[in-house]
């Protein structure tokens, strides 16, 4: 059942993890308000009045999908994704998932909005952890999200200028895997921080001193190191570094 649920999510992570309290959570999920902000403009214009969606709205949608998930309320997840992308009815969708008596997905930090031609594609991070029915196997995947939705451009419909989910690539991590590796980094004009790599996520964890850890998506860098996500950026090669938090100027750091 693991191979169709990675199949039918198309090869196929602070969020604050589904927890199982979210499988009481009985309320149908109303699809047409998950991220209403994202709306461009009111449907009645010929204008649009409002700012496009961003990251954040994005990250609102897979948080609302794997809450779904975790109640197991799977058609609900199912509508999260654009026609036809799952590649599977909902029906098959929703036996991929039903081996698993809890779901819980830990979300990262989105990376930049990719646009062109119209189009919009921002990646989210995931880290889940799997319970199965049977025998009570935990099974960890990671891998991105990537959500689409249609940029401000004539015809597009109310529908297609939200986010929604385009693909999936959640990998299961193998037994024992290695812990991921990290770096602790000292700054001449901030504070110190802990960053851990997660390969297969394609993320970076940067944890500091007496504040949650923020997880980044990682960038397409030319060479060396680049994660970045909700004004926060890590940007490095060898045991240099810059570390830029949201409202702060960059710091230059380098590894102890």
């Amino acid at each position: 059942m693991l191979a169709l649920l990675l199949a039918g999510c198309a090869d196929p992570t602070d969020g604050a993890p589904a927890n199982d309290a979210l499988a009481g959570a009985g309320a149908p999920l109303d699809i047409d308000t998950i991220g209403a902000e994202n709306m461009e403009g009111p449907a009645n214009l010929g204008i649009d009045a409002s700012p496009e969606p961003g990251p954040d709205d994005a990250r609102s949608v897979v948080a609302a999908y794997f809450d779904a998930l975790s109640a197991g309320r799977y058609d609900d997840a199912f509508a999260l994704w654009e026609p036809e992308a799952a590649g599977m009815d909902a029906e098959a969708f929703a036996a991929g998932f039903a081996e698993y008596r809890s779901y819980k997905a830990e979300i990262g930090v989105p990376g930049r909005v990719d646009a062109g031609a119209g189009q919009r594609y921002v990646t989210v991070p995931v880290r889940v952890t799997a319970v199965t029915v049977d025998d009570g196997e935990t099974v960890t995947m990671v891998g991105p999200v990537t959500l689409h939705r249609s940029g401000a451009i004539d015809g597009a419909t109310a529908a297609q200028r939200r986010w929604r989910i385009r693909d999936t690539a959640l990998r299961p991590l193998p037994d024992g895997a290695a812990a991921d590796p990290s770096a602790d980094y000292a700054c001449e004009d901030g504070p110190d921080f802990t960053a851990s790599f997660d390969n297969d996520a394609d993320t970076a964890t940067i944890a500091l001193a007496g504040e949650a850890p923020v997880v980044l998506a990682g960038q397409r860098p030319a060479s060396g190191i680049w994660y970045a996500g909700e004004g926060w950026e890590l940007r490095g090669k060898g045991r240099d570094a810059t570390l830029t938090r949201p409202g702060e100027p960059p710091v230059e750091c380098g590894t102890r």
